[in-house]
């Protein structure tokens, strides 16, 4: 969790939405996001994000890759075990995907 939220306009976060956007249009670069940063990595798409207005949602939720994840990381698993139990807490949420998503 963090104090800021990605949809402000400080400086810090619109420098980090800025460079995340030239990542995002080098081939060669893979990226992956949690929490915070896959809101940036959304913003920087082109994504609209924003807080929920279901307020906070905290659970305990399998992570491991989609079939696209693997294709796009060209590995089965990030971590091992391939499976892990992962804390997800958010208040904030991509409220439109980004074109393409």
């Amino acid at each position: 969790m963090t104090e800021h939220n990605c949809f402000d306009n400080d400086p810090w976060i619109l420098k980090l939405v800025d460079f995340t956007e030239k990542l995002l249009k080098q081939d060669r670069i893979r990226i992956i996001g949690v929490c915070f940063g896959h809101q940036i990595i959304g913003r920087a798409a082109g994504a609209k994000v924003g807080r929920s207005d279901d307020g906070w949602e905290i659970a305990v939720m399998p992570v491991q890759l989609t079939a696209k994840g693997k294709e796009i990381f060209q590995q089965d698993t990030l971590v091992r075990p391939a499976s892990y139990n992962g804390l997800q807490p958010e208040s904030n949420h991509m409220t439109v995907n980004p074109p393409h998503a």
